[in-house]
């Protein structure tokens, strides 16, 4: 959603390149970058505000379930 926005305002951030040389180290970069990018997500989502979403089955799979939930301060979908 965060880029979906940036990309509406037309300032969608430039790639940083990472100061790596190694395959190794570029592991560890895009490991390290992974992890920020979790917490950054996982920050935003506690701060959510607790509401009651409406959730709709959209289709089934052997004994997974696609649903969508939609409230007012969240839209998601996932898999059960």
């Amino acid at each position: 959603m965060y880029v979906e926005q940036m990309r509406l305002k037309d300032k969608a951030p430039q790639p940083i390149p990472f100061a790596v040389h190694t395959l190794s180290q570029l592991r560890q970069h895009l490991h390290q970058s992974r992890l920020e990018k979790q917490e950054q997500v996982r920050y935003g989502l506690a701060q959510t505000p607790v509401e009651t979403f409406k959730v709709q089955e959209e289709e089934r799979f052997c004994d997974f379930r696609l649903k969508t939930a939609l409230g007012k301060n969240f839209a998601g979908v996932g898999y059960y």
